[in-house]
């Protein structure tokens, strides 16, 4: 579920089909960041950029709501970070205060943040290596 080398619109075209909660890791096309994560919505494909600080990730958010964001030492537990809340929330409840959500380009609150499902390269299916590494960091949380 990394592409490199996509482009913010690529990715939208990629998932422009799928289940809201549908995500992959891009290189971010701003040269200040490495990476950026783009994730199908309820109103359509959208990205934001991975913020790598001191040694850790994490996602992209108004200055004056940085410091409250989680920090990952790598992108992989941020997003399984997102994945589990995901599973552990009911979607038929708002947003609470203290809870990361999507906001629009004027600042609007519009959704929780969801992630479910990697999207897998069309031609690739995880290797052993890379599930065997999803394995060995689940046991170890």
């Amino acid at each position: 579920w990394y592409y490199e080398g996509l482009s913010w619109q690529e990715s939208a075209d990629l998932l422009q089909a799928t289940a809201p909660g549908t995500f992959l890791v891009r290189d971010s096309s701003d040269p200040r960041f490495l990476f950026s994560l783009s994730v199908q919505t309820e109103r359509g494909p959208t990205s934001v950029r991975l913020h790598y600080v001191c040694g850790s990730f994490r996602l992209d958010a108004e200055p004056r709501l940085a410091p409250l964001m989680p920090l990952f030492h790598c992108v992989v537990q941020l997003v399984e970070h997102y994945v589990e809340r995901t599973r552990h929330r009911r979607e038929d409840k708002p947003p609470r205060d203290k809870e990361q959500v999507w906001v629009d380009a004027r600042g609007q609150m519009y959704s929780h943040i969801v992630l479910r499902s990697p999207l897998y390269k069309r031609s690739q299916r995880p290797s052993l290596q890379h599930l065997a590494r999803l394995a060995i960091n689940k046991q170890l949380r």
